[in-house]
């Protein structure tokens, strides 16, 4: 059996393998646990990982795992010895459980007790100034709150400052984006996996390249998964005339909302632009700020990113 796990990071491609590959690929089994319409049945919730996650925690306390007491929890059928079967979540590279991977590892060591299993990890990485400003506008409406940090001005002055501690928000935010870091971790955690890193930027510059390096890495057919890219990409990053458009905390819970995330599919283009226009906050891009701002995340993650690229030889391009 083929098992892969797809563990993001958030920002760097992961909505359009989930989307438009992973869903609709003939040699690809998708387990889940992201979902993004009604029509698709996730095979594995996020909430079932979680449910192993806390059997294994609570078994651990009495020494020595019986991985299969986890028939109840597990439906072995739900996966295929003639496809490829993909897990994917970006949350595992995210600050919100960026260490926790007791439901993955019992997943793969349940499988491994009922066939002969092959593991494979990969994961699609970019320099962090661009990983952290993504995300902290994309989810600007509550990052905002958790960091305590109201503008990125203010979150980017704590970084040169090291103005936070190891028990702060901030800390683990940071520390979830330390290559070198979560590279030990992730080799440490799955030992007997094939582990394969993507730089985002050959996505963008040589995307044919891209795909093929990882359509070989997943060993399945490269042809018919170019015909499933979209000719038509999204401006994730919301960026109109030189101004950058941020959620508000009223749009993040209409987003949210399920009857929304329901009729969405046939709400008219034009009237979810006006709905975007009319809530979200904006913001004028300066970009002489944002190019100091990204030296300061250069170096502070500088021999982090030394010690990983002596590593693994993947070099963080800026």
């Amino acid at each position: 059996m083929k098992l892969i796990y797809h563990l993001g990071y958030p920002r760097t491609g992961t909505t359009l393998l989930q989307k438009n590959i992973f869903e609709r690929h003939q040699g690809i089994n998708y387990l889940g646990p992201k979902y993004y319409d009604q029509d698709f049945k996730v095979k594995f919730k996020q909430k079932e990982i979680d449910e192993i996650e806390n059997f294994i925690i609570s078994q651990n306390k009495n020494g020595e795992i019986d991985y299969n007491q986890l028939n109840s929890k597990i439906d072995i059928k739900k996966f295929s010895e003639k496809k490829v079967n993909i897990l994917s979540s970006e949350k595992y590279l995210s600050f919100s459980r960026y260490r926790n991977y007791a439901g993955l590892i019992a997943l793969k060591n349940f499988l491994k007790e009922k066939s002969d299993l092959k593991l494979k990890i990969f994961y699609i990485i970019r320099n962090q100034y661009e990983l952290i400003q993504s995300l902290y506008h994309q989810g600007y409406s509550s990052l905002k709150k958790y960091l305590e940090c109201y503008n990125l001005e203010e979150l980017i002055s704590k970084i040169e400052e090291k103005n936070f501690n190891e028990n702060e928000n901030i800390y683990h935010f940071l520390k979830s984006y330390d290559f070198n870091y979560m590279f030990n971790i992730i080799q440490k955690s799955f030992p007997d996996a094939e582990i394969k890193i993507f730089n985002y930027n050959n996505l963008r510059d040589n995307s044919h390249e891209f795909f093929k390096n990882l359509t070989d890495f997943m060993e399945i057919n490269f042809e018919e998964f170019i015909k499933l890219i979209p000719s038509k990409k999204e401006n994730s990053s919301r960026l109109v005339n030189n101004t950058r458009i941020l959620e508000s905390e009223f749009q993040r819970v209409i987003r949210l909302n399920k009857f929304y995330q329901f009729v969405k599919p046939v709400i008219p283009n034009k009237l979810r632009a006006f709905i975007r226009d009319r809530f979200y906050k904006r913001e004028i891009i300066n970009f002489d700020k944002e190019l100091s701002q990204k030296k300061v995340i250069q170096q502070f993650y500088l021999e982090s990113n030394n010690e990983f690229q002596n590593k693994t030889g993947m070099k963080v391009i800026w």
